[in-house]
C-alpha cells in the first residue's frame, strides 16, 4: 500500500495542486515563448487598455493569449486527468484576473510583488470553484492552496534562474 493511498485527502491536495501548478507555469512558458520571438505586441490585454480611475482595470499581464493557454491546458487536464479540467484552467486564469485587479487598486505597479496574490491567487480562486462544484473535498482544498503557497516561490525562483521569469517572485 502506497504513501497516498493512505492518505486520500494529501493525494487529492497533490493531485489538484499539480493540475493548478500546470496551468499557471504554461503561462511562464508563454511569456518566454514571446520574448524569445518577440510577440508581445500580439498578445492584447483583456482589459483593452481600459482605466479604472487613474489605473488599468487589469493590466497587461492578464493577456488574450493567457486566457488561450490557460483554457487549453485545461482542455488537456480535462481530457486526460480531471472531468474538472476545463473549470480549472478558466477558474486559475480568473483568479489571476483577480489578483491583477487587486493590484491596480492598491497602486502595485506591473511586476511588483504582493504575497499571497502573486502566489496562490490561480489556486484560492480554482479550489473554491471546483470545491463548491464538487469536484475537490474541502479539507483537500485547504490543503492544496498550502501546498501551492509553500511550492510556488519555489518554482519561481527556479524559472528565474533558468532565465524564463524577469522577476524572482
Amino acid at each position: 500500500m502506497s504513501f497516498l493511498s493512505s492518505y486520500p485527502v494529501v493525494a487529492e491536495a497533490l493531485a489538484f495542486a499539480i493540475m493548478c501548478g500546470l496551468v499557471n507555469v504554461s503561462h511562464t512558458l508563454l511569456y518566454s515563448f514571446k520574448g524569445l520571438y518577440g510577440l508581445y505586441a500580439s498578445d492584447p490585454p483583456v482589459d483593452g487598455g481600459a482605466m479604472l480611475g487613474r489605473d488599468r482595470i487589469l493590466g497587461d499581464s492578464t493577456t488574450v493569449w493567457g486566457l488561450f493557454v490557460s483554457l487549453a491546458v485545461g482542455a488537456a487536464l480535462q481530457a486526460f486527468f480531471s472531468p474538472f479540467g476545463l473549470v480549472i484552467g478558466g477558474a486559475c486564469y480568473v483568479g489571476h484576473g483577480i489578483g491583477s485587479f487587486i493590484k491596480r487598486r492598491f497602486h502595485v505597479p506591473r511586476g511588483g510583488y504582493v504575497p499571497i496574490i502573486d502566489h496562490g491567487n490561480y489556486a484560492i480562486v480554482a479550489g473554491a470553484v471546483v470545491a463548491s462544484l464538487g469536484g475537490l473535498s474541502w479539507p483537500a482544498y485547504g490543503l492544496a492552496v498550502v501546498i501551492v503557497l509553500a511550492v510556488h516561490p519555489l518554482i519561481c525562483l527556479f524559472g528565474y534562474a533558468l532565465g524564463m521569469r524577469d522577476k524572482k517572485w
